[in-house]
């Protein structure tokens, strides 16, 4: 657009471009003309981090891959951008988002979501009990233990007197979950005399320690009674479970331990007695 009826325009656009001169003199006219350019391309972006938050990795850096920008612009909470730096450093969960403008001055913009570092806490384990009766409790899923009696480990051994309810609290790194667990007890009956002599539960690991990638596991003192079998490991976690519906005198079982050395703990268990055999896989 012309400016007023000055010598000067405006363009918006390329193209070529042409103005008529006339004299106020002699009528006579003249015409020139002019090719405007146009560069409007905007350039490409696109965000992307090098990681996840986790409980234990608490910053990760996040990066902006674009052609033809020459200034970045980062948006989100908990970032840290250096200058005009094509990256940036991340410590919160959320949406984020980056601007980028080429020499031109077209901008694009792209954006991404980190997720949050969350760990989930478990306790297995029998939970209706008999009064004298212990149970042994099994959290998982953190790296630290700390139950509502105290103790610091991920297996608790414990007789309740009474129905309790007992948390654990799970920690791993800056990541803490809390889960709890009831503890029913109730009075039993009393056996008749022809029960009253219980045969007691036995648990034979042959060949522990061992180099093998599975044990052979002899249970006796459990005829006629349900049993479960539990594998886990030190942190707590189940890597296994097997049952019988009614046992014989004797069985032999076959347990997998896997290839990576350790200390496994086989528990087992039927309505009125549990142990429990720590296996070490050198």
């Amino acid at each position: 657009s012309q400016i007023g009826s000055t010598n000067q325009a405006r363009v918006t656009s390329g193209g070529i471009y042409s103005v008529t001169v006339i004299s106020l003199t002699n009528g006579c006219s003249d015409v020139a003309s002019a090719s405007v350019g146009s560069n409007t391309t905007p350039p490409t972006v696109s965000l992307i981090t090098n990681g996840t938050l986790t409980c234990a990795n608490q910053a990760i850096s996040l990066s902006a891959i674009a052609n033809g920008a020459s200034s970045y612009a980062f948006d989100g909470p908990g970032l840290d951008q250096t200058s005009n730096r094509a990256s940036a450093t991340i410590r919160l969960a959320g949406s984020y988002s980056v601007i980028v403008t080429a020499t031109n001055g077209c901008t694009a913009a792209a954006t991404t979501t980190v997720l949050p570092a969350s760990i989930s806490a478990t306790v297995s384990g029998s939970t209706a009990l008999c009064n004298g009766q212990s149970t042994t409790l099994i959290a998982s899923g953190g790296g630290t233990y700390r139950w509502s009696t105290g103790a610091a480990t991920a297996t608790l051994v414990i007789r309740p007197t009474s129905t309790t309810v007992l948390t654990v609290t799970v920690t791993n790194g800056t990541c803490v979950d809390v889960e709890s667990i009831t503890l029913t007890v109730r009075t039993c009956g009393a056996r008749p005399a022809t029960e009253a002599t219980q045969t007691e539960l036995e648990v034979s690991v042959l060949g522990n320690p061992t180099l093998q990638e599975a044990v052979d596991v002899d249970i006796r003192g459990a005829q006629g009674q349900a049993l479960q079998i539990g594998l886990f490991n030190q942190q707590g976690r189940v890597l296994g479970q097997h049952s019988i519906d009614q046992a014989q005198a004797q069985e032999h079982l076959r347990v997998a331990l896997g290839q990576q050395a350790g200390v496994y703990f086989l528990q087992v268990s039927t309505p009125t007695q549990r142990k429990t055999v720590k296996i070490v896989r050198q």
